[in-house]
């Protein structure tokens, strides 16, 4: 532990991804399902968390607007594009439908902290979306992590794909209009992250256990630069917005999520990616107290840690300098 931790009042049911904005307000994706995990009563949508007074509870955001919220079997992967002009702040949703896997599109109404549903974004090359990144208003990058719509028989061959190395995972880009494939022959692409200046692109390659670095072009298509190694496989990542420094969420192994039911060890990595790709390991936790970790986001000195499924955990820096 990198300090005193705590699991995170009124999240039971998971904080799979976070999206942190820069005056310490945190979205929390929950309730992701999928058929190896009951599809119960469980709540499916997002927490909004200040962490500018981390001892208040999340509070939970509603959704409004004119879309078919009943179609919506979970969400997953979130991200945020705040307009400099205006400041408003728009937020992307990845969301498994019952026919087909889409990106939701809200404003962000922060004095009601409300979510208003602005559009709803489809294309044939969203096969099984698990993560993505903002570019601007209405265009982002995104992850498939395999090959079959979620969620039919969607666990099952994510199992075949790690036995049979089935790379069919993908990286897409959507430019407001169309969505194109820049990135394929993945064994499971998960979380993606832009740089603070938006010029690298980062690709958690979860079968491969490492992150790919890309340069971004003039025309959104991307060149690889490097693969930084690590020795476990990365779900989401996170870049902080001053230092850099990528955080990296993961499991030991790729099979974690079926050898060690119903919990999983997690791993927290720090990558100083412009200082030699320094790694630290800010936590490691067998299972115990932190269950099928999936994401990190740090602010000042707390770190906010996300599970698939479960609980999140909020602790305090106190052992690793910047």
């Amino acid at each position: 532990m990198p300090g005193p931790c705590r699991t995170v009042k009124g999240i039971e049911t998971g904080s799979e991804d976070i999206e942190l904005l820069s005056d310490g307000f945190a979205f929390i994706s929950t309730g992701l399902t999928w058929p190896d995990f009951p599809l119960d009563d469980r709540p499916v949508g997002i927490y909004g968390f200040d962490l500018n007074q981390p001892n208040e509870d999340p509070i939970w955001l509603p959704m409004k607007g004119n879309f078919n919220q009943e179609n919506i079997v979970s969400h997953h992967g979130l991200s945020s594009w705040q307009d400099k002009a205006s400041g408003e702040v728009t937020l992307f949703l990845i969301s498994h439908r019952k026919d087909r896997d889409a990106v939701e599109l809200f404003r962000f109404d922060k004095s009601s902290k409300t979510l208003h549903h602005r559009r709803t974004i489809d294309s044939p090359y969203f096969v099984s979306l698990n993560d993505l990144v903002a570019t601007g208003s209405d265009s982002f990058y995104a992850t498939n992590d395999g090959c079959l719509r979620w969620p039919s028989t969607r666990e099952r061959l994510f199992m075949v794909e790690f036995l049979f190395f089935w790379r069919c995972g993908s990286v897409v880009y959507y430019d407001g209009n169309s969505a194109r494939v820049q990135k394929d022959n993945y064994l499971v692409a998960n979380g993606i992250k832009l740089s603070s200046n938006g010029s690298i692109l980062y690709v958690a390659h979860y079968g491969a256990k490492t992150i790919e670095v890309f340069q971004r072009n003039q025309d959104n298509s991307i060149t690889e630069i490097r693969k930084i190694d690590l020795h476990m496989c990365p779900d989401n990542i996170n870049v902080h917005k001053e230092t850099g420094d990528i955080l990296a969420v993961g499991a030991n192994g790729p099979l974690d999520f079926s050898v060690h039911p119903p919990s999983a060890p997690t791993s927290v990595l720090r990558i100083q990616a412009t200082n030699g790709d320094k790694i630290d390991e800010l936590l490691s936790d067998d299972g115990t107290q932190l269950s099928f970790g999936s994401v990190a986001e740090r602010y000042g000195n707390l770190l906010l840690i996300g599970t698939v499924n479960n609980k999140a955990m909020l602790c305090e820096l106190r052992s690793i300098a910047d």
